[in-house]
Order: structure tokens, then C-alpha cells, then sequence
């Protein structure tokens, strides 16, 4: 279309000025392809151009202006660009120039199509060229803060790893301090059992010291015919007072046991009476000068119904199958369970009875402790079963899944010490960087003889987990063969997927 002859002259002005800037471009056409050392026809060859079109378009005429194509006017630059070392300034003024002459030609009253497909095909490549230098800085931008945010990117894998990190070895410690708390915890009981157990003995240690020298030798049943005679209390205040009570009534029981002896020996045939003292109804007991009762056997009736007159010591352990009776009360209770009951003596004179009731409650003190002492260990052992209500040791520990093949189900599963509706197993999530969420979970019971924990509904640890975390569904772990255990989130529902220890 270049090469169809134009009638460009419809004026004097219009035709010099067409004429001027046409020899001005076709100068510029012949300059560029003398500096690239080509002929005219090496150059239409080298880029398919027709035989003697360049020489056509590097030569002005008046008759036939044969503006060359927008095609011819790039090779021409990339030639001389490569073989002159072309600046990039001077061709982008021929470039513009080859513009200009395009525009004064589409300028006339009644412009060739030609030249004004010429004209729009020039515009179109200069669009298409910025666009592509603007596409190309973008292109540029981007990869810059592409680069840079994969930087920051990385950074922040590293913290949120190393957040990771910290949270486990907080989580580790609090689960050691946990196990020292429980340590702790049975130190305290066995120290208090033990400094109990000390206590009762040293009393009852103290309450030795103070047995008749009679009672020194050994025990009640070495001594069967001597009378009974109460235990004197520590000493205190009215001290003086008591004794002269004790030994008031020491002198009525052996009086009444003379009276007693004598009755019997005297009121019939002494045959009939020989070892039978103890089955008939004794004399009605004597009052003493303290308001209780003397005892109504004699002294050498030791073998009745199978239990000894002697009265238990204060402090001492229980008799089991026997009684102990009060003195002022008339009551009598039974302890078969490693406890004692002690009674305090009224004073007929109206003295001070703290001592008696300091008795009473020393030797009650003192059965009740051994009896707790001595009944604990088997209510503990007797009331154990094959599940207990505390997490199982095997399943205390970090877990991390093994096969993760779904991004829903925890990554991280870290199972502590608990008993029953504690908090015992910390879910962690892990999908997207900077998806990171942290549930928790109560143990509901432990079945299976200790090889199943079941856990309630996870809840959303909100301090250290976004806002679109969700709660989990009641779920159960087991544990697996030969190693490791197996989180299954609802019967029925899917495949047991399986965690071993985190490394």
C-alpha cells in the first residue's frame, strides 16, 4: 500500500511543506542504510522486502511521495542499532519524525486510506510499546516485592515455629509442675499420717509414766487378784485433791470385795460355791464418796463371760469383741474399729473434773488416730477398680499425627495429668501460616481398663487462637499397637487417625 502513487499536491503552501518533510525523512532513510554497510538490495533480501523497494523509499519524489511501511522503518533501526551502534535518542527522533510526516499527509483536505491506515497502524505500535515498557516496570515492581514478601514471609514461619516451640516447652513445664503438685500433694499426707502417728505414740508414752508401780511389771493379766484401782491423771491442777479421792475409793473396793468373800464363803455349803462365784448375781454395787460405782465382782473373778474386769488403759488400742465402761455414767459402748472411748469420774465433793475430761479426750484422741491410721490403707485398697478416674501415664505426653492426610484434624495433640471433668488434652491446628488454633478438652471417664480415655467437646482456647476457630466434637483415644495412639472423633463417623510421640 506504500508503494500506490498519492496525489499529495493540492497547493502551493501544502506541496512545499509535503516536499520538505518528505526529503528531510528519505535523507534521514538514506543515511540509516549507508551506516548499516548494506546494499539496498542485501537489505530488501535479508528481510523480505521487494527488489528495489529500498531504494524507492530512500529516494524523494516529487510525482511519487512512497512513504515506506511502519515494518521497513523498525528493520532499518534494529540494522543500525546492531552494525552503526545507534543511539536510542536518535531513533526515537527518526521514529517520530516518520510519525510527523504520516500526520501532514492524513492532515489535507481529502487524505489517501493509505496514509491514513499507515497513520493508525504508527499510533497502535507506539500504544502497544508503552503499554508493554509500563506491563514491563510492573512486571519489574512485582518481582521486587514479590521477593520481599517471601522475605517477610519466611520470617514469619520462623516466629510462628518458634512460637510453636515456646508454647510446648511452656506446656512441658506446666505438665512437670503438675506431677510435682501431685507428688507434693501424697509427701504431704504421708508427713502429716506419720507426725499423727508420732503424736499418738508420745502420748501414749507420757500415760505410761503415770501406771502404779504394780502395773509397771506387765500387763492386768499378770496381776488377776488385785484390785481394780483407776489410773491417776497427769498432774495438774487439783492434783492433791484427786488423789485423796483415788484413794477413797480404793478403800471401798476392798472393802466391798471382803464383804463379798465373806458372803460367800459363810451363806451355805462352801462345795456348792467353789468355782462359781462369777454365775450368780453379785451384791448390789457400793456407792463411793465421788458418785461412782465400785465394781461388783471380787477381785479374783477374772474369767467371767470370757472378758477381763481390768479397764482398758487411756491411749491403749482397742479390744476387739470386748467393752469399756464408764464409771459415773453407767454406759458402756463397743469399738471394733481401732478407735477407744474413754469416760471422765464425777467428784463427789464437787472439785474440779477437768481432770477426768482431759482423760477422756486424750484416749478418744488417741483410738481415733490409730484407728484412722489403721483402717485407711485397706478402705483404699477395697474401694480401687480396673478403671480409675484419672488419665492413664501411657497417654501423658506430646503426640504429633502420623498420617496427615487431612489438614481438619489436630497436628499437635498434647495429653496431660487430669482427673475426671479436668481439662486433660490440648488440640493445635495447624493449616495456611497464620492459621493456628489451640482447643481444649475435659476427661469424661477412662474405659478399658486404662487403654481409653473419652473426651468431651474441644472448646476454643480464645487467648491463643483467631476468631474463626470452631469447637470439636466429643471424641475418645486409644492405644494403638504396638506403639503410639489412636484419635477417633466419633464412632462410625471415620478412620482412627494415629499420633506417636513428637520428636
Amino acid at each position: 500500500m506504500a508503494d500506490q502513487q498519492l496525489d499529495v499536491f493540492d497547493g502551493e503552501d501544502e506541496e512545499e511543506r509535503l516536499w520538505e518533510a518528505l526529503s528531510s525523512f528519505k535523507k534521514v532513510v538514506h543515511g540509516l542504510v549507508e551506516k548499516t554497510g548494506l546494499s539496498t538490495n542485501e537489505l530488501a533480501d535479508r528481510h523480505g522486502f521487494g527488489k528495489g523497494k529500498v531504494s524507492t523509499w530512500q529516494n524523494a519524489k516529487r510525482e511519487q511521495p512512497n512513504i515506506p511501511p511502519l515494518r521497513f522503518v523498525e528493520v532499518l533501526i534494529n540494522e543500525a542499532r546492531e552494525r552503526a551502534n545507534l543511539q536510542e535518542m536518535a531513533a526515537d527522533v527518526f521514529l517520530r519524525q516518520y510519525g510527523e510526516l504520516l500526520q501532514l499527509y492524513c492532515a489535507r483536505a481529502n487524505p489517501h486510506n493509505v496514509h491514513r491506515q499507515m497513520l493508525i497502524d504508527y499510533q497502535n505500535t507506539l500504544l502497544i510499546r508503552e503499554l508493554n515498557g509500563a506491563t514491563n516496570a510492573a512486571l519489574e515492581k512485582m518481582a521486587g516485592l514479590t521477593e520481599e514478601l517471601q522475605t517477610l514471609r519466611e520470617d514469619r514461619d520462623g516466629e510462628r515455629r518458634r512460637r510453636i516451640t515456646l508454647q510446648q516447652q511452656v506446656d512441658s513445664l506446666r505438665s512437670q509442675n503438675q506431677d510435682r503438685a501431685a507428688e507434693k500433694k501424697t509427701a504431704l499426707a504421708q508427713r502429716d499420717q506419720i507426725r499423727a502417728d508420732l503424736t499418738a505414740y508420745e502420748r501414749d508414752q507420757q500415760l505410761e509414766k503415770w501406771k502404779p508401780g504394780a502395773e509397771q511389771g506387765g500387763s492386768h493379766t499378770h496381776h488377776p487378784h488385785e484390785p481394780v484401782v483407776p489410773l491417776p491423771p497427769p498432774p495438774g491442777r487439783g492434783t492433791k485433791r484427786r488423789g485423796l479421792v483415788l484413794a477413797l475409793i480404793a478403800v471401798g473396793v476392798l472393802a466391798v470385795s471382803l464383804a463379798v468373800y465373806a458372803g460367800t464363803q459363810l451363806s451355805g455349803d462352801r462345795n456348792d460355791h467353789k468355782g462359781t462365784t462369777s454365775s450368780g448375781p453379785g451384791p448390789t454395787p457400793a456407792a463411793s464418796t465421788d458418785g461412782s460405782a465400785a465394781p461388783s465382782r471380787p477381785p479374783s473373778d477374772t474369767t467371767s463371760a470370757g472378758t477381763s474386769a481390768t479397764p482398758p488403759v487411756a491411749g491403749d488400742g482397742p479390744v476387739h469383741g470386748g467393752s469399756s465402761s464408764s464409771g459415773g455414767g453407767g454406759s458402756s459402748s463397743s469399738d471394733t474399729t481401732g478407735g477407744s472411748s474413754g469416760s471422765a469420774s464425777g467428784d463427789a465433793s464437787g472439785g474440779d473434773s477437768a481432770g477426768g475430761t482431759s482423760g477422756a479426750a486424750t484416749a478418744g484422741t488417741s483410738g481415733a488416730t490409730r484407728g484412722t491410721s489403721g483402717g485407711s490403707p485397706g478402705a483404699a485398697t477395697s474401694g480401687s477398680s480396673g478403671d480409675s478416674n484419672e488419665v492413664p501415664s501411657y497417654f501423658i505426653n506430646t503426640w504429633t499425627i502420623t498420617n496427615d492426610y487431612s489438614s481438619t484434624q489436630p497436628k499437635t495433640v498434647i495429653i496431660s495429668r487430669a482427673a475426671t471433668d479436668e481439662h486433660a488434652v490440648r488440640f493445635i491446628l495447624e493449616g495456611y501460616p497464620g492459621q493456628h488454633c489451640e482447643l481444649v478438652a475435659k476427661l469424661v471417664s477412662v474405659a478399658d481398663h486404662g487403654r481409653r480415655i473419652n473426651i468431651g467437646s474441644a472448646l476454643v482456647d480464645k487467648p491463643r487462637s483467631p476468631s474463626f476457630c470452631s469447637p470439636l466434637d466429643p471424641s475418645h483415644f486409644d492405644i494403638a499397637d504396638p506403639s503410639g495412639i489412636d484419635h477417633t472423633v466419633a464412632v462410625g463417623t471415620g478412620p482412627a487417625y494415629n499420633y506417636h510421640h513428637a520428636s
